[in-house]
This record gives structure tokens, sequence and C-alpha cells, in this order.
């Protein structure tokens, strides 16, 4: 039976004194299955958790990519940094998009989403630092709280 995913999530952080990051993703291939994943990585001065983010986002869709999974529609990432899902879903059109220290991974994510065939969106749920900055019950209007995927 072939994997049918309509959705994926996936999740970045960084430990900046121990210089190392970790990305997780997972796809949902049938009801109650999963693909997991998690990738360090060490020894990366330049590591932010905005970096770390994307890379999740990448990864997951190359995971998708590589085990040529066929959905049966349109897939939506989930994904908890808020700007991230903002750059992901536009197109990177002028020099200064490009040249962000990110513009290297969202310039790849873009060109992945192009290889696909099928559409990718990207949409914001709750995460930790979100919850810090909000008071309980209030969230933004473009929100979704994600229970399970």
């Amino acid at each position: 039976m072939a994997m049918r995913p309509t959705k994926t999530g996936s999740d970045g952080s960084v430990h900046q004194a121990a210089k190392v990051a970790a990305v997780a993703w997972i796809i949902s291939t049938r009801e109650h299955e999963y693909v997991k994943a998690c990738f360090l990585m060490t020894e990366n001065d330049s590591m932010n958790s905005y970096r770390a983010e994307l890379e999740g986002m990448y990864r997951a869709l190359y995971h998708m990519h590589q085990l040529g999974v066929k959905p049966e529609g349109d897939v939506t990432q989930w994904f908890d940094n808020e700007s991230g899902v903002k750059m992901s879903n536009r197109p990177l059109k002028t020099g200064t998009d490009k040249m962000q220290p990110e513009g290297g991974i969202l310039m790849a994510i873009q060109h992945l989403k192009q290889k696909l065939p099928y559409a990718v969106t990207s949409q914001h749920v709750l995460g930790h630092q979100d919850s810090r900055r909000r008071g309980k019950g209030e969230l933004p209007s473009n929100t979704t709280v994600l229970i399970g995927i």
C-alpha cells in the first residue's frame, strides 16, 4: 500500500552553548502510521533557532521527496515559527529576500516545493514560545492549535 500523506510537521531547536541544533519531523503515511526522523547538527557557531526550524521544514519535504510519497491531495506542513510559515509560503522575489542570512535554506525550500508534484502549504501551529508571548486563550486569528498529527 502506497504512502499517501496529506500532512507533515517539523520542529527545530538550538543549544548555543553546546553548539548543537536538533531538527525533527513527522510525516503521516496512513491513519495512525507515521515516518519520523531526527537530525543533530553539531559544532555550528552560526546556527540559530530560526535556521533550525527551517532545516526541519526542508528535511521533512526532502524526506517525502526521497521516499517518493504520493499524497491523495495537497500537503499541509505544520510549523511553529510564524516567520518561517510566512517566508516559505511566498516566493523570494528580491535580492534582499535571497541575501538574508537564511536565504539559502529558504531558496532550497522553494525549489523543492516547485519540484514536488503536489502543492505544499505551511501553516502555523502554536509552540512553546507562543504560550509565553500571549495570555491564556488569546490566539492570533491565523493560528491553528493542532492536537496530534
